[in-house]
């Protein structure tokens, strides 16, 4: 009987042990999904800046309308199971997006999880992306 407690107690501690990290794995499995968002949304920016060859500054709400002026995609193709297209944001550090003068990007994509919106989103939070494919979050 004491053998049995004993096995019981240590499947119980390496429970406690596991239940921590199998939730943090989770929320970076949800994370990707917003990382490939923004990694869309880059893509989608610069053929677009690059194709057209102007300067470029950020629209308020560019990501919210359907279909996304010139980017080539629906405001729809960014929701998932866990993001919308109003999680996600482009803003201009300093200057423009994007200066055909000097070929420079600057521009930051932020995803943001919002429980309201999306029940399952994940905890943490935001994620963004740069111009230089620098990301930040979880």
């Amino acid at each position: 009987m004491i053998e049995l407690m004993v096995v019981i107690l240590i499947v119980a501690i390496l429970a406690a042990i596991m239940v921590p990290i199998i939730r943090g794995r989770l929320d970076a499995a949800k994370w990707s999904e917003g990382k490939a968002g923004c990694g869309t949304i880059a893509t989608s920016l610069r053929a677009f800046c690059v194709e057209k060859g102007v300067d470029i500054t950020a629209v308020p709400g560019l990501l919210t309308t359907d279909p996304v002026p010139n980017l080539g995609f629906l405001a729809t193709d960014l929701t998932g199971k866990y993001f919308i297209n109003t999680d996600y944001v482009i803003t201009k550090p300093g200057g423009n997006i994007y200066t055909e003068s000097t070929g420079a990007f600057d521009y930051l994509i932020t995803c943001t999880s919002h429980t309201a919106t999306k029940p399952l989103a994940p905890a943490g939070g935001p994620v963004t992306l740069d111009e230089n494919g620098v990301w930040v979050g979880p």
